[in-house]
């Protein structure tokens, strides 16, 4: 039976409908590609300024100073030049097409105050490596809109941002990545961290992730799964605020390296490690130095038939009255 359809007042025969929908997904894969993403960014400063750091790519497609465009440099398209007696240095960065990598995006860059991702499509990002890497004027970071279902790496992803007080990531999902290694590391001004949506059931590495965060004085990580993770070398590294730190719910049967692990946390008074699993750990090295305050420690369950180095590992525990090692076995020391 003949099909035809009508479409101001012509017919058309089946033939058509065919070449009339391939058009259109052709149609719709093009506006999607050419799709653009939009960050917004506050520096400090005049003069020549970046805007991104030199390893990131793509260039952006576009530049508004203030709502005005600007030519983009053709031999630096990181930078702009912003002339002496602006006020108000809010930036429009403009990306064509899908961004897959957002490592390094804005690394280095001392004069950056502010970041708004609420209008970036990071559907397709697997990459925030070193995303805010020593933006050390860094002091607020829109993130709610943003998209981390298919990241895999968040190593140091906000290190040395020492200038943040407040971080709320509980839009994210972190459920593909990795590495969480230098994630806080040195955002010492810190006073609220809300992670309460990661997924670490993946992450294989935590070292330094929470190091130097001194002004934090609560930790929340009962939701963590590290059945995974094998290193936590550093993990609680001087945070001199922090008063309790709940690990019950720690799985560490991989990990490997536990060294460094709660060196100068020096508020803590009670740390009950009674489920930790250290059957493969081989390094134990300054494990508790410089917590002052820690009155009691039961490590009756910890296997050290593995262990290679328990160097100064109760060094500087000042306070210390009850400490319970008497399943500690050390044929490799």
């Amino acid at each position: 039976m003949k099909w035809d359809f009508k479409l101001k007042s012509k017919k058309y025969s089946k033939s058509i409908i065919p070449i009339f929908y391939f058009t259109l997904i052709i149609l719709s894969k093009i506006l999607i590609i050419s799709t653009s993403n939009e960050i917004i960014i506050k520096i400090s400063g005049t003069g020549e300024q970046s805007l991104l750091s030199e390893n990131f790519y793509p260039c952006p497609s576009s530049i508004y100073l203030n709502n005005q465009p600007v030519d983009i440099n053709s031999t630096n398209c990181k930078k702009i030049n912003i002339p002496e007696g602006v006020l108000s240095n809010t930036i429009k960065i403009e990306f064509n097409g899908i961004v897959t990598s957002l490592k390094e995006i804005f690394a280095n860059l001392q004069n950056l105050i502010e970041v708004d991702l609420s209008n970036f499509d990071s559907s397709s990002v697997i990459d925030m490596k070193d995303m805010f890497f020593n933006c050390v004027s860094l002091t607020s970071i829109n993130l709610s809109n943003l998209k981390t279902n298919s990241v895999i790496d968040m190593q140091g992803m906000f290190y040395s941002c020492s200038s943040l007080i407040e971080l709320d990531l509980s839009s994210f999902d972190t459920s593909k990545v990795r590495s969480m290694a230098y994630m806080f590391r040195f955002c010492n001004n810190l006073i609220s961290l809300n992670i309460s949506s990661f997924k670490t059931s993946n992450v294989e590495l935590m070292i330094s992730m929470f190091r130097n965060l001194e002004s934090l004085e609560n930790l929340d990580l009962s939701h963590f799964d590290t059945s995974k993770v094998t290193n936590m070398n550093e993990m609680f590294w001087e945070m001199k605020s922090l008063t309790s730190l709940d690990l019950s719910n720690f799985n560490t049967s991989s990990v490997e390296n536990m060294s460094d692990m709660f060196v100068n946390d020096e508020s803590l008074e009670h740390l009950y490690l009674t489920n930790f699993d250290t059957s493969k750990v081989t390094l134990m090295g300054q494990m508790f130095t410089g917590c002052k305050n820690l009155i009691s420690l039961d490590l009756s369950s910890f296997d050290t038939s593995n262990v290679k180095d328990m160097v100064r590992m109760f060094s500087l525990c000042e306070r210390l009255i009850n400490l319970n090692l008497s399943n500690f076995k050390t044929p490799n020391l």
